[in-house]
């Protein structure tokens, strides 16, 4: 697969955007969002499997990273810890909790109509790193979106995270995204 990425790619090492440049930014961990495109409402049992799922996933690669309990070609995490620092969805009514144990963005939507988390706060906008913008500053800042759209088919990614659909993170479906 690297060898495809190398000759497909150009200015393969010169981009510094990458999940693992990310991760080393962040000095061994990950910050994610959550685009809830959907009207369904998210229990907060739902969000905390969403949650769940996310690290589960991230969990897998960094487990490709190490090999006997080293880091694979000198990567220096054999953990990466995995935070989801917000939720972003057209209505706030949407988000069946009221903690603030992420940051909430309602109503803010993205050229296509679906909500979209802060750009402020995002790393593919501000790939310098510089969040003085971001409401929350840097420990709110978010490396990659988790897209979640209803009905969506397939998956695309990149950079900024990836988009699937609402379905695909809890490995069911859950009883409200039935509308």
């Amino acid at each position: 697969m690297w060898n495809h990425v190398e000759s497909t790619y150009g200015n393969l090492y010169g981009f510094r955007n990458y999940g693992w440049d990310q991760v080393m930014a962040n000095r061994g961990s990950v910050n994610y969002c959550v685009r809830w495109e959907s009207d369904a409402p998210v229990s907060a049992a739902l969000r905390d499997r969403i949650h769940a799922a996310l690290k589960k996933q991230f969990g897998k690669w960094m487990s490709a990273m190490v090999v006997n309990g080293k880091g694979h070609n000198a990567w220096p995490y054999t953990s990466v810890p995995v935070d989801i620092v917000g939720w972003a969805v057209k209505n706030r009514s949407t988000l069946q909790w009221t903690d603030n144990s992420v940051d909430i963005y309602a109503g803010v939507l993205d050229g296509g109509g679906a909500p979209h988390c802060a750009p402020d706060c995002g790393r593919f906008f501000h790939q310098d790193g510089n969040y003085s913008k971001c409401p929350g500053g840097d420990a709110r800042h978010y490396d990659q979106s988790l897209w979640l759209t209803k009905g969506f088919q397939g998956g695309a990614g990149g950079d900024w995270g990836r988009r699937t659909s609402t379905t695909s993170t809890t490995g069911r479906r859950p009883a409200s995204a039935a509308s």
